[in-house]
């Protein structure tokens, strides 16, 4: 694990800070003289020597393993392989992983003009979740506190202390203790994947291909705890034997599709292209969810579901299922004059399910058209453009990744209750008949050139994209007993240019070397056109919202991506205040929502990939890297471990060192003894620019020479591969909070016969 990017408080910074920030200073004699008791015995503590670094308990450096074989072979009418691989994950965090076993089955058999084709894959997985609980509790724990007695017992409540100002108890539960109590914690499935194909030639120039999948999924999903567990440690007497959880879960998807085309293609004369294409096609998918949490476990290690003493409080079985079909006809065509010039046409209709009833089909179509420029008759030198192709392209595609019944009305039965052996039903969901497919015209202009005998490659597209009918959900007022439904509400356009280029600097056969640079640039620019009416009861709740994040609101002219705060001035160095300015221009210590304005954008000005790649002989090096330039976030997680700090737990060492402790301090970050909420700020929206380099390769293929004629091996190579290497940002924050971030490295050994 990489926890660089943590920078918590050691013990003594810890008592520093919670003596600067007034926890032992309490209005009340009795309560005065128990806090100072409180901050001399965590004192004596720091004096003793004690400073745990907590982090270093529920990780460890994962090793793993992978393993694949393939056989493969046939003759010209019929082709067999088959391949069987195991991966092993060891996750970062303690006994925590991931195992798979995959098997493919490949078979092709061509009798006469018709050829068959199946394509079989069998994939088991299983996978652990960590028993030491969530990263984010160990980041909490004071350092001054330590996980074992003097005995070496683990100590199960490191501290409970109470607070009169809360009204009750403060505990900091040891999250070890957890971690060596029966536990399970595990997800389970089974996939199945079969593709059928079946290709019939008519004619040099006509042929037939058909397409059947089926894809079948079981999936598990067991997690207990034990009565011992840390989180019954509150229940009251009434509860005590509700101790100890089991959540269980079992669900299964099916989704089966089809599809015929009827293909023509013909070449007229060496000048005239032709090629047609129809095609048919259908799918189903279904899917279902059954889960029970039960509670009640008379003994820690009794982690069976059938020893639970009774369902969650207040709960019962519960299920969801769902159901979609689409059906859809296509037609392509394409003519090309003289290899120089082409139009490519196609047309669709399509109808699903998961729309409402009266707008369930759409159509759907494109047009575009190309000039390949290098092969008219003026360009000359075909050396320097090897390649040179103009394309333009227009069209309208629909978008349906929705739930299945987002349009229909939705009702749930009571269940427990029924009035004269009548079962009741309640309203779950507003339908909308009206709702229809979210679509997308999208205009194209590109240019391609391979230039320079293949050395140089470009690319560039420039897209113009509008989205008509967004779906999204709209926020009903309180009295409709709906918290939202889903509805069209308006047009987003997105306009960019795409950019990509490679170059091969050195490329000489005789010495086999070969180094080759590449890269690419996209700027994209998010605008909304236009908002329906009822959008904006969902821009008045959310601009409404008090809350430490920001809103994201849908106003036209701006970015869907928009970041809305209040704009802050800093932290006033007199008083360690917040200073906000308000709409009317006014300065003013009070947060407001009304004076949230828009702050900046998270969408980036620039970004891309960068690669590059070295052969020399036998050895080969790639190296990625991805970019961005010019974007903005809202650092959350600054607030939250500086700002938005509960006291009696540790944070970042930027709340001793970097928040207002005195008059005079500039700093960036409010009075160390302010305890109210910090909420949307520009203060913390920040720029972020990162260059992070994603993957390192480095390969040497061995002389089969040799090994081939002792071991019979055709080729063998030894990789070594590292993944995210480093990552250079203008913003600081911790990188994995609930799981701790880790690099990845690898050895890898790949042998042919």
């Amino acid at each position: 694990p990489d926890l660089t990017s943590y920078d918590l408080m050691n013990a003594r910074e810890k008592l520093r800070y919670e003596k600067a920030a007034g926890i032992y200073t309490y209005d009340g004699i009795g309560e005065q003289q128990a806090r100072d008791e409180l901050y001399n015995q965590r004192l004596l503590e720091v004096e003793r020597g004690v400073d745990t670094y907590w982090l270093k308990y529920p990780v460890r450096t994962g090793v793993g393993h992978r393993h694949s074989l393939r056989i493969e072979g046939g003759d010209d009418n019929f082709v067999y392989a088959a391949s069987i691989g195991y991966n092993d994950i060891a996750g970062v965090m303690k006994k925590s992983g991931r195992k798979t076993l995959e098997g493919n089955i490949y078979l092709s058999y061509k009798y006469k003009n018709v050829s068959f084709q199946n394509d079989l894959t069998l994939t088991q997985n299983k996978a652990f979740n960590s028993p030491y609980g969530s990263f984010e509790d160990y980041t909490k724990v004071n350092s001054y506190l330590k996980p074992y007695d003097d005995e070496g017992n683990l100590i199960q409540v490191l501290e409970n202390y109470y607070l009169p100002e809360r009204y009750g108890y403060i505990f900091q539960y040891n999250p070890l203790y957890n971690a060596f109590l029966p536990y399970k914690d595990e997800e389970k499935y089974f996939n199945v994947q079969n593709n059928f194909a079946i290709e019939w030639n008519i004619l040099p120039e006509l042929f037939v291909r058909g397409r059947f999948s089926v894809t079948k999924e079981t999936k598990r999903y067991d997690k207990y705890l034990s009565r011992e567990h840390t989180s019954f440690a509150d229940y009251a007497a009434e509860d005590y034997s509700r101790r100890g959880s089991y959540d269980y879960r079992t669900s299964e998807i099916l989704n089966y599709e089809g599809e015929v085309t009827l293909n023509y293609s013909k070449t007229f004369n060496d000048k005239h292209s032709v090629y047609a294409g129809l095609s048919y096609n259908m799918a189903e998918g279904t899917n279902e969810l059954y889960q029970i949490i039960a509670e009640g476990f008379p003994a820690s290690n009794m982690d069976d579901l059938g020893m639970a003493s009774a369902y969650q409080k207040n709960g019962k079985p519960t299920s969801i299922e769902g159901i979609s079909r689409r059906l859809g006809a296509i037609m392509n065509f394409n003519y090309t004059y003289d290899r120089r010039y082409y139009i490519d046409l196609s047309g669709k209709l399509e109808g699903s399910s998961k729309f409402g009833a009266d707008k369930r089909t759409a159509p759907f179509w494109s047009a575009g058209m190309g000039w390949n420029i290098h092969n008219e008759h003026f360009i000359g030198n075909k050396d320097l453009f090897n390649s040179l192709r103009l394309r333009l392209s227009y069209g309208v595609t629909g978008s349906q990744n929705f739930s299945p019944y987002q349009a229909l009305i939705t009702y749930k039965y009571y269940g427990q209750e029924s009035y004269r052996n009548w079962m009741g039903a309640y309203l779950m969901g507003l339908g909308n008949k009206e709702l229809g497919w979210q679509q997308t015209t999208q205009l194209n202009i590109g240019l391609e050139a391979v230039l320079f005998n293949g050395r140089v490659r470009l690319t560039t597209d420039f897209y113009n994209k509008l989205t008509d009918d967004l779906l999204s959900d709209i926020t009903l007022p309180l009295a409709a007993g709906f918290n939202s439904y889903k509805a069209n509400i308006g047009k987003v356009r997105n306009r960019g240019v795409e950019l990509s280029a490679n170059v091969n600097i050195i490329r000489d056969s005789e010495r086999s070397l070969y180094w080759s640079v590449g890269g690419s640039l996209v700027h994209n620019k998010n605008k909304i056109m236009k908002i329906s009416n009822s959008l904006q009861f969902l821009n008045d709740e959310l601009n409404a919202e008090a809350g430490a994040n920001p809103s994201f609101l849908f106003k036209e002219g701006q970015s869907m991506n928009t970041i809305f705060a209040v704009r802050s001035l800093g932290v006033d160095p007199s008083n360690g205040q917040e200073i906000f300015l308000k709409q009317d221009g006014t300065q003013t210590y009070t947060w407001s929502a009304d004076d949230k304005v828009a702050c900046g954008v998270t969408d980036p000005k620039v970004w891309g990939n960068l690669n590059t790649m070295l052969r020399y002989r036998g050895w080969s090096l790639n190296i990625a890297f991805s970019y961005t330039c010019g974007g903005y976030m809202y650092n959350q997680t600054l607030i939250n471990k500086v700002e938005n700090v509960d006291p009696w737990f540790n944070a970042d060492r930027r709340a001793l060192y970097s928040r207002w402790q005195k008059p005079g301090d500039e700093v960036l970050f409010k009075s160390v003894t302010n305890r109210s909420t910090t909420k949307a700020s520009s203060r913390f929206v920040q720029k972020e620019n990162f260059l992070t380099c994603r993957s390192i390769n480095l390969n040497y293929e061995v002389d089969s020479g040799w090994i081939g004629e002792r071991l019979g091996i055709d080729y063998f190579s030894v990789g070594l591969y590292a993944e995210d290497v480093f990552k250079v940002s203008t913003i600081k924050q911790e990188r994995g909070v609930s799981y701790p971030f880790a690099r990845k490295y690898s050895l890898s050994l790949t042998a042919r016969f």
